[in-house]
């Protein structure tokens, strides 16, 4: 054993013929009132310095001056890395309903028909459910914490808890198919029947507020006496009987007026297809003084030029003459006058607000969107619409 100057007092060099030579720190502690001497390898000759050996000899030595036994601390840290190492493996481990609820979204997001939805999804769980569930393993839900998420949402919002509730369902399901969890879920209905009062007996739904089609021709005479772009924008909403989006974000280059075609694009329409609207003569004039307006493409633009008017311009328009309805409403008031008042079959009506109405063997042999039988339909529409004109 050979002493190591350089002012790294306890540094030596242990030559051993059978294991070479290797660094060693000696160093003496207090224990109770003795001195007690103790060594403490630091490395192979050939693998650390001289400098490296001389700085660690030096925090060793600051470690023995503050009363402290080197070889128990480095006994401490190494049970700490330990359990550190421990504490990382196990949280991988861990399936949360957080972690769970995103693989979930981006899995399912491809097939739903807009980018909306998986913000909405996102939104409602961020708000409801992980503040209660998301940091738990989705093994320890139970429908316990279920309660605890929805009671105080069930009756005050239920609509969104209802949501909130099938999205969960959703989740877990996926997490038990993932092979995370074994037991029933805990968010089906059954499971919370027990606490939670039917929607049925809580929630009445309720519709868009529709004007009676039979004073539809009225509101049209009185449209036309109004200016402003969200006026002219009812007025197409209610002859193609079409939504408020489909219309509000309307280009010019969607038009063919020679060929009395209006395709909107699928990405703007709920099914996600596209769709041939058929225009009627009445429509087409309506069109053509539209004509004038220049602010890129749009149909109906808004005060900013790179963007169509909003869906509260058309409701502050209609609001104006009609307190007591929607625009959404006037899609009602087209399929009450088509039942009432016409003899077209239900699937033509159907097709003309742009629902599915076909199962999916009939629907892949039936291909045609029946565009001539639908023109027929918009025509007589359009004369009702427009009588009082």
């Amino acid at each position: 054993m050979h002493a190591v100057g350089g002012g790294a007092t306890g540094l030596y060099l242990c030559i051993n013929n059978a294991n070479g030579k290797s660094w060693v720190f000696r160093y003496q502690i207090s224990v109770g009132q003795f001195k007690k001497r103790r060594e403490m390898g630091l490395g192979s000759y050939q693998d650390i310095s001289l400098a490296e050996a001389r700085e660690h000899a030096r925090e060793l030595r600051k470690i023995v001056l503050t009363g402290k036994d080197p070889l128990i601390e480095k006994s401490k840290n190494q049970r700490l890395k330990k359990q550190q190492a421990f504490v990382e493996s196990t949280a991988a481990t861990i399936h949360t309903f957080e972690k769970c609820a995103y693989r979930y979204i981006n899995n399912k997001a491809a097939e739903w028909s807009h980018p909306k939805q998986k913000k909405q999804w996102i939104s409602s769980l961020e708000t409801y459910a992980f503040p209660v569930i998301g940091k738990l393993d989705v093994k320890d839900i139970t429908v316990h914490h279920l309660k605890t998420l929805l009671d105080e949402i069930w009756l005050t919002k239920h609509t969104t808890a209802t949501r909130v509730r099938s999205r969960i369902e959703n989740i877990l399901a996926f997490a038990s198919i993932s092979g995370y969890r074994d037991d029933s879920n805990p968010a089906s209905l059954k499971s919370l029947n027990a606490f939670l009062p039917k929607s049925s007996k809580v929630h009445k739904p309720t519709h868009f507020a529709a004007l009676p089609y039979a004073d539809i021709p009225q509101l049209m005479r009185e449209l036309k006496e109004k200016e402003g772009v969200g006026f002219r924008a009812l007025e197409i909403v209610i002859l193609t009987a079409k939504r408020s989006g489909e219309v509000r974000q309307a280009a010019k280059s969607e038009f063919d007026l020679n060929d009395r075609i209006w395709t909107i694009p699928a990405d703007r329409m709920k099914n996600n297809k596209v769709h041939r609207e058929p225009l009627t003569t009445q429509c087409i004039k309506y069109l053509q003084q539209l004509s004038q307006h220049k602010n890129n493409d749009w149909l109906f633009p808004g005060p900013v030029k790179k963007i169509p008017i909003s869906d509260m311009t058309m409701s502050k328009a209609l609001k104006s003459l009609r307190a007591d309805c929607t625009v959404h409403g006037f899609r009602s008031s087209f399929r009450q006058w088509a039942a009432e008042q016409t003899n077209y079959p239900r699937e033509i009506c159907e097709l003309a607000l742009s629902h599915s109405v076909l199962g999916k063997v009939e629907a892949a042999y039936q291909r045609s969107d029946l565009f001539e039988k639908r023109q027929q339909l918009m025509n007589d529409w359009s004369a009702h619409c427009c009588s009082a004109l």
